[in-house]
């Protein structure tokens, strides 16, 4: 499996799932698209659409970008597992 790189410092190792945007790397861009989604200005769809709940909500919000830049500054969060290597 590929890696996806983190803030060109960390990768997910065979991950892409938190990659929204489909550019191979997990960063600032994807936080913008679930923002993007939120207000309507351009909807995400699909696996993206999925994966961009971050908190398992069964809806996409906010806090699911704030939670994909938490983790992008190497914050946790909940219980959840974050392969990062």
């Amino acid at each position: 499996m590929s890696a996806v790189t983190l803030d060109a410092s960390v990768t997910f190792s065979g991950n892409t799932t938190y990659d929204l945007n489909g550019d191979g790397s997990i960063d600032q861009k994807d936080v913008l698209a679930i923002l993007r989604h939120v207000t309507g200005a351009e909807g995400l769809t699909g696996k993206a659409l999925a994966a961009a709940d971050l908190d398992g909500s069964g809806a996409v919000e906010a806090v699911d970008a704030q939670i994909l830049e938490d983790l992008l500054e190497g914050k946790t969060y909940g219980e959840r597992t974050w392969q990062i290597s």
